[in-house]
């Protein structure tokens, strides 16, 4: 277990101006941020077909993420 608050904030200070976070419900959003407090990832996402999904399951499923994201060097907007 982990404290899925605390990945999500790394994940915005780490990237700053190149996350923003919106609402599901927003059509332009580049993906859905699934962040899961375990390993079986249960959640149902299929009302988001059609739309990229990155899913972490740790601190450093975030890292992860950041480092993806930094590397690609473009603004992205994402959902939780």
């Amino acid at each position: 277990m982990y404290d899925r608050v605390a990945a999500v904030k790394y994940i915005e200070r780490a990237l700053g101006d190149l996350i923003e976070f919106a609402n599901p419900k927003d059509k332009k959003v580049d993906f859905i941020l699934a962040v899961y407090g375990c390993e079986v990832a249960c959640t149902d996402l299929s009302q988001f077909k059609g739309i990229p999904i990155k899913a972490i399951n740790s601190p450093e499923d975030a890292k992860r993420l950041v480092n993806e994201i930094k590397e690609k060097g473009k603004a992205v907007k994402a959902s939780i």
